[in-house]
């Protein structure tokens, strides 16, 4: 049986859980991976996590993203996931993949920065009464 290409272990400093993607991804092993941390209760049960996608050096296609996406709306997850990547590419296909899981009470945000995704996680989480900055309430209305 080959390894695992993720790695879950939770930080001692804060308890946020950290899955950190040690191999590339294909349709098959984001899957296997989703279930085996959906099934985890250090993840199930924390407020937020971090995966950790700086290793990679193939994401999924587009297509199989969006598939995906939709996919995780499924499984019951953090309220919040910090997406760490290092390449360019990888930026603009981990932000596709907040946008289309994106949920009411499931907020995943992309980095650059490992610090900043783990700071992020750390900050108080918003009330459910705040409005979402993506809502098209959030923008001033044209006065009339």
């Amino acid at each position: 049986m080959a390894p695992k290409p993720w790695v879950l272990k939770t930080d001692r400093e804060t308890g946020i859980p950290i899955i950190t993607i040690v191999d590339n991804m294909t349709l098959e092993k984001f899957r296997e991976f989703l279930a085996a941390i959906s099934d985890t209760p250090s993840y199930r049960g924390s407020d937020g996590c971090l995966w950790d996608l700086r290793s990679v050096s193939d994401l999924l296609p587009t297509i199989a993203i969006r598939y995906l996406a939709a996919s995780v709306r499924q499984v019951k997850s953090p309220g919040r996931t910090a997406i760490v990547v290092e390449r360019n590419v990888h930026f603009g296909l981990a932000r596709m993949f907040a946008v289309c899981s994106d949920q009411p009470r499931n907020a995943r945000r992309v980095f650059r920065d490992y610090e900043q995704a783990r700071a992020w996680l750390l900050e108080a989480a918003p009330s459910p009464s705040q409005v979402p900055a993506r809502s098209l309430g959030a923008y001033p209305r044209p006065a009339h």
